[in-house]
């Protein structure tokens, strides 16, 4: 039996749960795919009552005519544009993971993507829906605070949040995907034990260790680019436990200012993709950027109270310098920025010797 598994996001995550799950249940499980490991080299050691897990890339589906016996979509969102002829070949791709099922085989789809859920008439086998932010009358949901099969008129209590030890509510939602994949398959209190002690994907926000006797008054963050995002993210999140950041041109800041400069190129282009697919004649422009604003920089910066170093490298086409200074002028704790002509979007090696005296110094000094 083969468990397949794509989307634009939560892929590897899902897939390492998904097959994880099936192993702590008794199962032979061959894990492989665009995950980084192929198959065909243990083909021959596969037994019929083997399961093999497996990501599946776009690229991979794309000439593909078999389905998995099991198929997971996560999301879907513009990827890849620059390799697939455009949106709807991404999304056409995607679809064989499922599209040649029988009526006895199953599809896990995710109701709050609007691209995945209209794959529902499609789909020749049962269709399993998971949501988070949806009321079902069947599939997986999120129901005060505790993850539930309902199925049959009767609602199976599975998984309290509280119980999963990976952060971030995408990740409830990887695991509304795999306890949709492996409902029947596997006891709810192996997913239980499971949630509890699964520290994530290799360097995909892995928990490396816990450590007694932390000095919670000295917590700093450092990043750059995206890095330098979630930094920024971070101490407006936790304005009591995080002291100092150190923030080099931050990335995703002002996507209204970055529209308007023509810059929705590289690290942003995927204003211009969305645009070009699904509001070609701008219509909802203003909602689009209004919902975007909830992940922007530059509406988080207003919240950090702790000092902020800010590095820019002027000559940065990634992340233009107009929209690091809408991030810079939106910070209203101590702050000190410091501007570096003829750097890019590049490692700047002055910055890094100034963050280490910041964060070194007994107190902060800008």
């Amino acid at each position: 039996k083969t468990i397949a598994v794509t989307g634009s996001d939560g892929k590897t995550t899902t897939t390492t749960i998904i097959a994880k799950l099936l192993e702590a249940a008794g199962y032979h499980v061959h894990l492989g795919g665009n995950i980084g490991r192929p198959l065909l080299p243990d083909i021959e050691s596969i037994q019929p009552d083997d399961l093999a897990v497996l990501e599946l890339s776009s690229f991979q589906l794309m000439t593909m005519d078999t389905s998995a016996d099991i198929a997971v979509v996560t999301n879907l969102a513009p990827n890849h544009l620059d390799i697939h002829k455009g949106m709807e070949e991404y999304i056409a791709a995607k679809k064989n993971i499922f599209l040649y099922q029988n009526a006895q085989q199953k599809v896990v789809l995710n109701r709050d993507n609007d691209s995945t859920y209209s794959f529902v008439p499609e789909a020749k086998g049962q269709v399993t829906l998971f949501s988070r932010q949806n009321h079902l009358d069947e599939g997986v949901v999120l129901e005060d605070g505790v993850i539930c099969v309902k199925k049959d008129g009767n609602t199976r209590k599975v998984l309290p949040i509280t119980d999963i030890l990976l952060p971030g509510v995408h990740n409830i939602e990887n695991y509304q995907a795999a306890i949709g994949a492996v409902d029947g398959l596997v006891p709810d209190e192996i997913i239980r034990k499971f949630a509890a002690t699964f520290g994530g994907v290799e360097h995909r926000i892995e928990l490396v260790r816990e450590l007694d006797g932390i000095d919670t008054s000295r917590v700093f963050v450092n990043g750059g680019s995206q890095g330098g995002g979630l930094g920024l993210a971070c101490a407006a999140l936790n304005p009591e436990l995080i002291d100092r950041a150190a923030i080099l041109y931050p990335f995703l800041s002002d996507f209204k200012l970055v529209w308007d400069l023509g810059a929705d190129e590289i690290a942003y282009e995927g204003l211009r993709y969305y645009a070009r697919w699904f509001d070609a004649d701008e219509h909802q422009q203003d909602r689009w950027f209004r919902q975007l604003g909830y992940i922007d920089s530059k509406n988080f910066a207003p919240m950090v109270r702790c000092p902020v170093l800010f590095g820019t490298g002027l000559d940065d086409v990634i992340c233009p310098p107009q929209t690091q200074c809408a991030v810079y002028n939106n910070l209203h704790c101590a702050k000190k920025r410091y501007l570096f002509p003829g750097y890019g979007h590049e490692e700047i090696p002055e910055f890094d010797d100034m963050l280490l005296d910041f964060f070194t110094s007994k107190e902060a000094v800008l």
